[in-house]
């Protein structure tokens, strides 16, 4: 039977060969033996991040802070999850949380910085996406007013020559 740290141990040594769906195991068995240490949580949502499931990723780091409110690496592992996600915006916010818990963490400041740059970048599409509905919906308007009214008299109506030419009775 391992002990919480052969557990762990072993986790780590999965994450580091790449064996991502190993170590999920070994860091929940870790877990179930130490549910109160934070580091486990965040293994553990590393190891789901490696799988791309930012979910269970965003989960587990949400629950290291539970256990560690004030934890750097905690607000690394929760925004890191959500970056996975596609959620720049939210993500901003969390890594200059960290940032600020811990200034000497340059790696930390450095995904802050870029993870503004594609909150940002993200924006501007979003609003791109706005403008291009936008102008389709108004070229759909004016098409739909300059169309004429086919219920209307004398558009294919009594007396008036079909498409082919000929006329209808």
């Amino acid at each position: 039977m391992l002990t919480c740290e052969e557990a762990k141990r072993s986790g780590n040594e999965c994450m580091s060969v790449g064996d991502y769906v190993e170590a999920l195991q070994h860091y929940t068995r870790a877990i179930s033996l130490s549910p109160k240490d934070a580091a486990l949580y965040s293994n553990r949502s590393f190891a789901f991040l490696k799988l791309n499931q930012p979910a269970r990723a965003l989960v587990d780091a949400e629950d290291a802070l539970r256990r560690r409110p004030n934890w750097a690496k905690g607000y690394f592992r929760k925004a890191e999850a959500l970056r996975a996600a596609g959620l720049h915006a939210e993500a901003v916010g969390l890594y200059a949380r960290g940032s600020d818990l811990d200034p000497s963490d340059d790696h930390l400041r450095e995904q802050c910085e870029a993870s503004r740059l594609r909150a940002t970048a993200q924006a501007r599409v979003e609003w791109l996406w706005v403008a291009v509905g936008a102008a389709l919906g108004l070229a759909l308007l004016a098409v739909l007013a300059a169309a004429p009214d086919i219920n209307s008299p004398g558009v294919n109506g009594p007396g008036m020559s079909s498409p082919g030419g000929a006329r209808r009775r």
